[in-house]
């Protein structure tokens, strides 16, 4: 035999081997530092991925996020004000003052609220087919061009702060410039 077609390194002894699986047997045993240790690693990986979505780094954005169809829709919502975005704050305040016991007061609160939500559907139903002529326009007829107007609503309905990815454009269109420190 010569020397190139051998594994390259001696056969362990049998006392090393056996060690070896009592190792890998004694760490599956210990399932309490097995847990505690997987536990840690996604807690990392989650925190790399959660910076990653507010730096806009595309690595890091689930299948959802990815491609320059979700990046223009992401961009087109951002680019403007919509109604979806008030909405939870406003449902919080319609929600505290359903608990003032005058009559009147909450009859005027249901008026409001139906405003609003007859208000957010048109917004939203209006933002769809705006977003799918954008798309269609830029991207041309795609098979994503149907669900995208799903993933805008989704988008919209978002505080603006909460929203990953992040924006990248300000409302009006102009990018938003990274800090100095990013």
């Amino acid at each position: 035999m010569n020397e190139s077609s051998g594994k390259g390194r001696p056969t362990p002894k049998r006392k090393e081997s056996q060690a070896a699986r009592k190792q890998q047997l004694k760490a599956s045993v210990d399932r309490k530092a097995a847990r505690k240790l997987m536990r840690a690693q996604q807690r990392e990986t989650a925190a790399k991925m959660r910076q990653g979505l507010k730096d806009n780094d595309e690595k890091y954005f689930p299948p959802r996020d990815q491609g320059p169809i979700r990046s223009f829709v992401r961009d087109t919502v951002d680019s403007r004000w919509s109604a979806g975005e008030i909405f939870l704050p406003f449902a919080i305040l319609v929600l505290a003052a359903s608990l003032v016991p005058v009559l009147a007061v909450q009859q005027l609160i249901y008026l409001v609220w139906l405003f609003m939500m007859v208000f957010l559907a048109t917004d939203l139903i209006a933002m769809i087919f705006r977003v799918r002529r954008r798309v269609a326009a830029k991207f041309g007829k795609t098979p994503d061009t149907r669900r995208i107007g799903w993933y805008a609503v989704s988008r919209a309905l978002q505080m603006r702060r909460m929203r990953l990815p992040a924006p990248k454009v300000r409302i009006g269109g102009k990018p938003i410039e990274k800090k100095a420190g990013n």
